[in-house]
């Protein structure tokens, strides 16, 4: 398996997991 390497993020939030048809809502939750 090739190996995946992530910098760091500053100032900011991860969302994983969100159910199908849930990215719109989450995206006008964050205002973007």
């Amino acid at each position: 398996m090739e190996e995946l390497k992530v910098a760091p993020i500053r100032n900011g939030t991860v969302i994983d997991h969100i159910k199908p048809g849930q990215a719109l809502n989450v995206l006008k939750i964050l205002g973007v």
